[in-house]
């Protein structure tokens, strides 16, 4: 098109190519003008300052529909992973929700992606940043014990469920396992029965 444009100011006198390229740098800054308007506004709504905000943020990124609420969040080296869902018929979890955000200053975050969580039973379980976030939400569980392998070590341990909702995080350089490892997770009730 701008080929074709050229080609035909050639035919045109000094003053009416003048007058068209004018006519084509006042288009060009309309057409800069237009792309700010449109795009600084979307810059601002990556930032938040209150849960319900950032709840507000991770419903519309994964479309979420019904009464979105909060269970938990987890800090670690200046990011923030907020973990929500819906409660549904008889009051039971069928998805988890979370998303990260990072501290850009004093109480201001910006969305940075979304984290997913797996869900079965009402429990959940999601890759970030170096380690797990467990979630669990189901009633009748007590503890929640994970079994690692890495390069023959092995380290296992138990989490008490003091109340529900619960969130933790599990982080693998603190238990000191390599890249390549083996993960296994299992959410116990109190008699130590898998659920």
């Amino acid at each position: 098109m701008f080929y074709g444009l050229w080609q035909q100011q050639s035919a045109f006198d000094s003053r009416n190519q003048s007058k068209r390229k004018i006519c084509f740098l006042k288009s060009g800054r309309l057409f800069l003008l237009i792309c700010s308007f449109l795009f600084l506004p979307a810059c601002g709504r990556d930032t938040v300052s209150t849960s319900a905000e950032m709840l507000e943020m991770i419903a519309e990124q994964y479309k979420v529909i019904g009464n979105f609420e909060e269970l938990g969040r987890i800090e670690k080296d200046g990011s923030l992973l907020l973990i929500g869902t819906v409660y549904h018929t008889g009051g039971k979890v069928v998805d988890y929700y979370a998303a990260e955000f990072s501290e850009i200053k004093d109480g201001q975050y910006q969305f940075e992606h979304n984290v997913t969580i797996l869900c079965q039973n009402q429990s959940g379980l999601g890759k970030w940043k170096d380690g797990y976030a467990i979630v669990c939400c189901h009633p009748d569980v007590s503890t929640i014990h994970f079994a690692l392998s890495a390069n023959g070590k092995y380290t296992e341990g138990d989490f008490e469920v003091a109340e529900i909702p619960f969130v933790h995080y599990l982080s693998l350089p603190a238990l000191d396992i390599e890249p390549n490892y083996h993960l296994q997770v299992s959410w116990l009730d109190s008699d130590g029965n898998e659920i």
